[in-house]
């Protein structure tokens, strides 16, 4: 465990200066890819279901009160046999260390929030 841990910091060392990566949050906003967000805003269908697990992320981001800017993101709905998966992720024009995308997990028995994470 320990090896992987050190090859993925030595992974994010070098890409860091090879200057492949956006680093700071201030820079996140201007290297959002409006064009994209932009194309992704069509008319479409979809289930009623996915909408009431929309509503539980949206009750639970009240109680913790997020601050995401949801117009900056894709949500792209996913499931497996024990929860639903709620995907954000902000499209970027170059890839962003630490920010920009995030996981809501909801359990299909409770359905309640199993695990919420984002990263800034």
């Amino acid at each position: 465990m320990i090896y992987k841990t050190h090859l993925f910091l030595a992974i994010l060392i070098a890409q860091t200066f090879t200057g492949e990566y956006v680093m700071s949050d201030s820079d996140v906003d201007k290297y959002l890819d409006h064009e994209k967000l932009k194309s992704y805003r069509i008319e479409t269908t979809i289930s009623g279901h996915y909408l009431k697990i929309w509503n539980i992320y949206l009750q639970y981001a009240k109680k913790i009160k997020s601050s995401i800017d949801i117009d900056n993101y894709l949500i792209n709905f996913s499931e497996n046999s024990n929860e639903y998966i709620i995907f954000f992720k902000k499209p970027a024009k170059q890839k962003i260390v630490g920010g920009g995308h995030g996981a809501c997990k909801i359990d299909k028995k409770t359905m309640e929030i199993a695990e919420c994470k984002f990263i800034k």
